[in-house]
């Protein structure tokens, strides 16, 4: 839910909504699991491990080097 904040932020050019999908996914108790979701996401397997319902599409994204930048900063 916070990434597609995030993207649609993005494509509106809004940047308080994509601060907003940011702050959220940073605080408990989501920040542990996007951690470790964006870890898993650039491993050579990662296709495997997002193999759940559009998985592929969320793999997508966690690899977007914008929203990467935005998460680990």
């Amino acid at each position: 839910m916070c990434v597609d904040g995030w993207l649609s932020g993005r494509e509106q050019g809004n940047e308080r909504k994509m601060a907003v999908a940011v702050r959220t996914i940073r605080n408990q108790p989501f920040a542990d699991v996007a951690q470790f979701m964006l870890r898993q996401a650039m491993l050579p397997r990662a296709s495997t491990a997002f193999a759940f319902d559009l998985g592929e599409e969320t793999l997508h994204h966690l690899r977007d080097p914008e929203l990467r930048a935005a998460l680990l900063a």
